[in-house]
């Protein structure tokens, strides 16, 4: 996608290699910014958004929400100018490791949330997050996902929950 949609820039805090950008930075090197261990610079260049361009910008959730401050200032106060953040994955370790994250970003007005089921869904929701007008956080797991949506006629859509199944409690 990102080879038809020059628009797209990769940006991480020091961790393309554990984030996989790193292959989007050999790719397209032009489009790649390491922002140093420094989440709060991350968030705030990712939110800007006013260059025309839609970052894809990816950290731990862990350090990913030490910034929600900074991010819904900068939000509320271009609310109608394109903005455009993405980015997430867990990492390893206690101290890399985020419960609280979708909170927190559910705290955020207009912040649009995409905890992807499996590669699928993944691959269907990256390009509907780069045509979204407005900030999205999308959580992701580290390394190779499994299919689970595969056996079903499943379709994203940005905004609409699924499910697949029903149940009871005993």
């Amino acid at each position: 996608m990102a080879a038809q949609r020059p628009e797209i820039v990769g940006m991480t805090a020091d961790l393309s290699k554990y984030t996989d950008l790193h292959i989007f930075a050999r790719a397209f090197p032009d489009r790649f910014f390491q922002m140093g261990m420094a989440e709060q610079l991350l968030m705030a260049a990712a939110g800007d958004g006013e260059g025309g361009f839609i970052p894809f910008a990816t950290t731990y959730a862990a350090f990913a929400t030490v910034a929600p401050m900074i991010l819904f200032t900068g939000h509320r106060r271009r609310a109608s100018e394109r903005e455009d953040l993405r980015r997430a994955t867990t990492g390893y370790g206690p101290s890399h490791q985020a419960t609280e994250d979708l909170a927190i970003m559910r705290g955020i007005p207009g912040m649009v949330i995409v905890d992807p089921c499996d590669a699928l869904e993944i691959e269907q929701a990256v390009p509907a997050i780069a045509d979204h007008r407005g900030p999205v956080y999308m959580r992701l797991l580290r390394g190779k996902v499994p299919l689970v949506l595969d056996k079903y006629d499943y379709q994203f859509e940005l905004g609409r929950r699924s499910c697949w199944r029903t149940a009871t409690m005993c």
